[in-house]
């Protein structure tokens, strides 16, 4: 798409940061050197450490570049904090990337907003890398095409941001390395604050309502991000407890889902306790950080298994209860 044109558009940039202040003075620095000249970055911090040196840097680059706003605030969650950041952006179309992301090139905003020359994408998702000049594709390209930013018939969020080829009609905004026009954030309404994870699939359902054919969200592999989640600082996910991964997955299912899904949730209950069991096991092998050895993650499987009934039902009392 010719970048020209896109020039035109008013972007804001938002950034959520929390406790990574150093990373988050990285990606503003980045993100000063970007080829689009028609932006405005707005950062919420919430962080509860501030290193004095890292504090005055981030002082003296607000006080040089206009299109920097920092505005502090005590821990919002990653909704609030987005929510935030929309309501205090002034651009046509909003771009999001947290602070343990970096741009991949120079493109990475002007390669968003090219996309909105087209009066019918609403919405962006775009590409992901774990490494500098990755040359990654997955092993069954097709399937991961056919489910790219998908649901599944349980309400589960397929991802493949690595992909490299555009799918076209995708179902859901990715919370991080994504754009959407913010009418459209204003027409749908905002991002859930009670969810403390899968915080993005509350508004993607109910923005789904509201587009109309050929509306549409698009993953486009142009703007790429580096994906640097060995970070510490954040949510930190990956040294949560298996316990608060399977409430977090839990509340997903039987609050969102249920709610913006109410036939697929219903017919698919019985099965939610088992889903929600795998997907725990899964965190346990492939993303936590708290069990290194194969004996660690074998014996965390283990109390996952025997404690699942008890949390199963504790779960349901959290909800009964109104948390």
């Amino acid at each position: 798409m010719n970048r020209t044109s896109a020039k035109k558009k008013f972007a804001s940039v938002i950034v959520r940061s929390y406790n990574r202040l150093e990373a988050c003075v990285e990606l503003l620095q980045t993100l000063f050197t970007q080829d689009y000249d028609n932006f405005e970055v707005i950062v919420i911090e919430q962080s509860t450490t501030r290193p004095p040196e890292t504090v005055k840097i981030l002082q003296l680059m607000e006080q040089r570049e206009p299109r920097l706003r920092v505005i502090q605030t005590p821990p919002l969650g990653p909704a609030g904090a987005r929510n935030l950041g929309c309501r205090k952006a002034e651009g046509e179309i909003l771009l999001f990337i947290d602070d343990d992301d970096l741009p991949a090139d120079k493109f990475w905003i002007a390669s968003h907003v090219a996309n909105y020359s087209d009066p019918d994408i609403i919405g962006v998702n775009g590409r992901d890398i774990y490494e500098e000049n990755e040359h990654f594709n997955y092993k069954y390209s097709h399937w991961a095409h056919k489910h790219c930013c998908r649901y599944n018939m349980l309400g589960y969020a397929h991802c493949y941001a690595r992909l490299n080829e555009r799918v076209e009609g995708v179902d859901w905004l990715r919370g991080g390395n994504s754009s959407i026009r913010k009418k459209y954030v204003e027409l749908a309404g905002e991002w859930d604050e009670r969810m403390e994870d899968h915080e993005e699939h509350s508004f993607s359902l109910k923005l789904k309502k509201v587009l109309k054919h050929p509306e549409r969200i698009v993953f486009d592999p142009g703007p790429t991000v580096l994906r640097r989640n060995w970070l510490p600082g954040g949510l930190d996910r990956r040294n949560m407890a298996p316990k608060k991964i399977y409430w977090n997955h839990f509340r997903h299912y039987h609050v969102v889902i249920a709610k913006y899904m109410k036939a697929r949730f219903m017919v698919f209950l019985p099965f939610y306790p088992f889903w929600i069991l795998g997907l725990t096991i899964r965190y346990i092998w492939d993303d936590s950080r708290l069990y290194q050895s194969v004996t660690g993650k074998l014996l965390a499987t283990l109390n996952t298994l025997l404690c699942s009934p008890y949390w199963y039902f504790k779960s349901w009392w959290k909800l009964f209860r109104g948390n």
